[in-house]
C-alpha cells in the first residue's frame, strides 16, 4: 500500500511541476488553458482560448443597377418631346351658304348686221360668250385660324348696256305708192349685268 501511495504522490509532483513549466495561453488538446503562475490568476475572470473565426461562404449577390434619376432639366424635355413624332397640322377652311347661285354672262360678242339679196339683211344681235356665277344670300366663311367673314348679297336686278338695232323701212299707201319711211327695231341687243348689294363683316 505504501508502495502505491508513493507512486501517486510521484505522479502529483510531476503534473505540478508540469503546470509550473506550461507558458500561459499555450492550447493542449482538450482545450485546456496552462498557466505560468495559477495563485496570481485566482479570483480573477477565467481566460478562454480566442477561437478563430471560420468564414463561411457569403451568397453572390449581383448588384441591381440604380435606376436613373428622371430629369428635371427643360431642355431635356423640350428635345424628348421634339423627338416625338406628330402628324402634320391640319387647318381645315370651311364656308356655309345659305342663297342661290345665278349665272351672268360676262362677256358678249359684238352685233352683226349681214346683207343678203334683194336689199334683205340679217341682224345678229350681241351673244354672250362667257358666264360666271353670283352667290347671293348669306356665306359665313372660317379659315381655321379664328379668322371668320360674314357676308350678306342680294341681286338687285340687270343694267342694260346694249342699244338697240334699228332700221328704217319704207312706208306705201294701198295703191303702192311711197309715203315715207319710220324706224323699225330688228333686235333689242340687250347687254345685260347684274346689280347686286353686298354687306361684309370679318373678324
Amino acid at each position: 500500500m505504501k508502495g502505491v501511495e508513493m507512486i501517486k504522490l510521484l505522479l502529483l509532483l510531476l503534473l505540478s511541476v508540469s503546470i509550473s513549466r506550461a507558458d500561459s495561453g499555450t492550447v493542449k488538446n482538450g482545450g485546456t488553458v496552462f498557466l505560468k503562475d495559477a495563485e496570481s490568476y485566482v479570483g480573477q475572470a477565467p481566460m478562454l482560448p480566442k477561437a478563430k473565426p471560420t468564414a463561411s461562404p457569403s451568397p453572390k449577390i449581383t448588384p441591381t443597377p440604380a435606376p436613373t434619376p428622371a430629369t428635371s432639366d427643360p431642355e431635356d424635355s423640350e428635345n424628348a418631346v421634339a423627338e416625338k413624332s406628330y402628324p402634320p397640322a391640319i387647318i381645315h377652311r370651311s364656308s356655309i351658304n345659305v342663297g342661290q347661285q345665278i349665272p351672268v354672262p360676262t362677256q358678249y360678242s359684238p352685233p352683226q348686221i349681214v346683207q343678203g339679196r334683194n336689199a334683205a339683211y340679217t341682224v345678229i344681235p350681241a351673244t354672250p360668250t362667257a358666264f360666271g356665277t353670283i352667290q347671293t344670300g348669306t356665306t359665313s366663311e372660317t379659315d381655321g385660324s379664328g379668322n371668320t367673314s360674314f357676308r350678306d348679297t342680294q341681286l338687285n336686278g340687270f343694267v342694260n348696256y346694249g342699244s338697240p338695232i334699228r332700221t328704217l323701212t319704207p312706208v306705201v299707201n294701198p295703191a303702192g305708192q311711197p309715203m315715207g319711211t319710220k324706224v323699225i327695231t330688228v333686235s333689242p341687243n340687250r347687254i345685260l349685268a347684274p346689280v347686286t348689294t353686298t354687306i361684309q363683316m370679318s373678324q
